[in-house]
């Protein structure tokens, strides 16, 4: 049986047979490979007075929304740590290519 809105998915009269379908569905998908990551996309929705399993085109679900916790003391000493050991690196070539500049000018007799 199909609906006259959605002809290309199946019909259920009870949440619970779509449930049991819907979990059938998606395990033999991540058994198989089948469909490759489409399944994740599934979920069970309500169309006038019955459901289906699908990717509804009247409702998309939305995004869990992201957590926004602040940085940890430790990982602030990390990231602190990281920035004086790439600022100590970039002196060190700074160092190492003023000391080539210097020689050169030795060797043109610019600088004594």
């Amino acid at each position: 049986m199909t609906c006259h809105l959605l002809p290309d998915h199946k019909l259920y009269k009870k949440r619970a047979h779509a449930v049991r379908d819907y979990r059938a569905l998606t395990a033999k998908a991540k058994r198989t490979g089948a469909g490759g990551d489409s399944w994740r996309y599934l979920n069970i929705f309500q169309c006038g007075g019955h459901w289906h399993i699908g990717r509804s085109k009247l409702i998309t679900p939305k995004p869990a929304p992201e957590s926004k916790r602040p940085p940890t003391f430790e990982k602030l000493k990390r990231k602190i740590r990281s920035m004086e050991r790439e600022w100590d690196r970039q002196n060190r070539e700074r160092a190492a290519f003023l000391g080539k500049l210097v020689e050169i000018d030795r060797a043109l007799g610019l600088i004594d």
